[in-house]
């Protein structure tokens, strides 16, 4: 990427990261104690454990889950594949359900749509049931470290938090109490704001916006 950027003339001066980012966003909500900030994306997921807001642990964790924005993404290439017309499908993703569309048609086996329900089957919560010991794995792993101090809370944001079984399933398996964080609980916003998966997506790009010194 520094490379692109050198070829058009733009000369980068800083690098950030967004598993920094996340957790300068985490310490607004949560500034003392020894925190892990989780970051569940459509196919990353970011693991910071902070202690009074300073990284000390980081993990990518590659897991792809069927966010919404993902079951929209594939329900368009699906439907452009048919040949249906660019306007009329930006209608229909905005507006149906991406598992039902096509004339009533289940597209989850040809697009690889998994739709929020199936997730409670053994296609869909495959992918969650193997983050989750991932997730597990990592916070024992850290917990195990020469000098390393009990994790006190978990802050879960980011799109793949509002699959179903994300939640649960990592306060079933943790002994610290979980947190679901989203955009108001990091930034002080105006009028109008982004409910739902897209404000937990926000939470980093926050945490970008606040820069390193902050």
């Amino acid at each position: 990427m520094i490379s692109a950027f050198t070829r058009t003339k733009l000369r980068v001066q800083d690098v950030d990261l967004t598993a920094f980012a996340l957790a300068r966003a985490a310490r607004v909500a949560a500034p003392q104690g020894t925190v892990a900030a989780i970051h569940v994306g459509d196919h990353t997921t970011q693991v910071v454990i902070m202690r009074d807001g300073i990284p000390e642990f980081v993990r990518l964790l590659p897991a792809d889950l069927s966010t919404a924005a993902v079951r929209r993404r594939s329900a368009v290439l699906a439907i452009t594949d048919d040949g249906t017309p660019m306007s009329t499908v930006r209608d229909i993703a905005n507006t149906v359900d991406p598992a039902r569309m096509h004339g009533g048609e289940d597209l989850s086996g040809s697009a690889g749509i998994v739709p929020r329900g199936a997730l409670r089957g053994d296609v869909g919560s495959r992918p969650v049931s193997d983050l989750l010991a991932r997730l597990h794995s990592t916070l024992s792993f850290y917990a195990n470290r020469p000098g390393a101090t009990a994790i006190q809370q978990i802050l879960l944001t980011g799109a793949g938090a509002a699959v179903d079984g994300v939640h649960p399933g990592l306060q079933e398996k943790s002994q610290a109490p979980v947190r679901v964080i989203s955009l108001t609980d990091v930034a002080a916003v105006r009028d109008a704001h982004p409910s739902g998966e897209l404000a937990m997506n926000l939470v980093s790009t926050v945490g970008l916006a606040l820069g390193k010194d902050s």
